[in-house]
């Protein structure tokens, strides 16, 4: 329903270092013991106009990639901070946003992959393993919030090193004082 622009979001001000330090704290009881997580939240990283259960979904579709990436161990980080943006950049504008990093060292994704990867139901993963709608729903949030999406990845250690890095950004909103 994200794709066909049929679903009704009811967003509000949302913290997105709350909703990163939850999902967070919620799959890191998830992960193996061989991936370890860190997590760095600035507080003040802003409050945005968003769908909670649309920036939750961002997180966990995001960090299942990143464990993903790691079949035998590895580390993922996250980092939420403020961000200041000069000068308009691909679909955004100059202004206030909040920065959500999640890294991993993992396999990192080739040139191919990284072309397709927000294609609907393209995926590199084995039959019954995923159904390849977890970046293009990424993709779908943050467009829909008005942000900008970003990778880095690099599948070769003889050329760097290996892993994939995605950065969102999503406008932040003054926080709305009285009543």
């Amino acid at each position: 329903m994200s794709f066909s622009r049929h679903q009704t979001v009811a967003e509000r001000l949302i913290s997105v270092a709350s909703v990163a330090n939850d999902i967070s704290a919620i799959l890191g009881l998830l992960l193996p013991p061989h991936i370890r997580m860190n997590v760095r939240v600035e507080p003040a990283a802003g409050l945005v106009q968003a769908a909670p259960a649309q920036i939750e979904q961002l997180f966990v579709n995001l960090l299942m990639n990143a464990r993903d990436a790691l079949p035998d161990g590895g580390r993922i980080e996250v980092e939420v901070r403020s961000v200041t943006v000069n000068e308009p950049s691909g679909q955004i504008q100059a202004g206030q946003y909040a920065l959500i990093r999640i890294s991993d060292n993992g396999t990192g994704m080739d040139h191919e992959t990284r072309q397709r990867m927000f294609e609907p139901f393209f995926t590199t993963k084995l039959m019954g393993k995923g159904t390849g709608l977890g970046l293009p729903v990424v993709y779908g949030i943050v467009k829909l919030h008005r942000g900008d999406i970003s990778v880095e990845s690099n599948p070769d250690p003889a050329v760097g090193p290996r892993g994939t890095t995605f950065r969102v950004k999503l406008p932040r909103v003054a926080q709305r004082t009285g009543h």
